[in-house]
């Protein structure tokens, strides 16, 4: 078989503005109360009860999008399904202009 053209579309999960914006205001309160390790797992948890159920890898997205911005710092541990649900990421430094 012989092909002359072809054509790879890739499809690359965007950040979800909603979510971001949640996180964010999650993080605020958190941050502002005096909390200093604040882990993506407390921070899916938060979301749930408030009756948002994040997708697949839509955490971990928004948490990378921050740390580029320089409005989060932390660690990630990889190789983990926790990625896949809620980004696992400990969030140790937060940009006062988050607050």
């Amino acid at each position: 078989m012989r092909v002359e053209r072809s054509a790879v579309f890739r499809y690359k999960l965007g950040m979800d503005e909603t979510l971001s914006n949640k996180i964010i205001q999650i993080l605020a309160t958190r941050w502002n109360a005096g909390e200093r390790a604040i882990s993506s797992e407390t921070i899916y948890q938060d979301l749930v009860s408030s009756g948002t159920q994040p997708a697949d890898y839509a955490m971990s997205e928004v948490f990378k999008s921050l740390k580029s911005q320089g409005m989060i710092k932390g660690s990630e541990w990889v190789g983990s399904e926790a990625v896949k649900q809620h980004g696992a990421t400990i969030i140790t430094w937060v940009n006062p202009t988050l607050l």
